[in-house]
């Protein structure tokens, strides 16, 4: 996927001294790139987190249900030992356009801004099907 095109360039890693991964599926079968991924964490290890994220069953190396809740319950944070604030954060979201917008809404309650070429923030959005 094109996010592991960005993390592979290396420039992610440069600019930020922690990166977090959240892959969100519905069923753990679906999670992919799985080597892709293993050496990328190789590569930064304790700088480039990996959060397996799936809605639709209980997986024991990630986190389950919705990735909007878990920002807004605080279980993502706690799960990297990181926090989620508009000073130390830029947030990438792509994915269907439901969970965009939901995964947006908390972040701005949260005080992130949208990126806009007019004004600077700390979300970056796409939708993806």
């Amino acid at each position: 996927g094109p996010f592991l095109s960005m993390l592979e360039t290396g420039e992610a890693a440069a600019r930020f001294r922690h990166l977090v991964l959240v892959h969100g599926v519905r069923l753990g079968e679906e999670l992919s790139y799985g080597e892709t991924i293993n050496q990328l964490l190789a590569r930064w290890p304790g700088q480039l987190h990996y959060v397996p994220f799936v809605s639709r069953e209980s997986w024991p190396q990630g986190l389950a249900g919705r990735i909007p809740a878990a920002i807004a319950d605080g279980r993502l944070e706690q799960f990297v030992g990181l926090s989620l604030v508009p000073e130390q954060s830029q947030v990438m979201i792509c994915g269907n356009p439901q969970m965009v917008r939901d995964t947006q809404e908390i972040l701005l309650q949260r005080g992130l801004r949208k990126n806009l070429r007019r004004s600077p923030g700390e979300i970056t959005v796409e939708h993806y099907w």
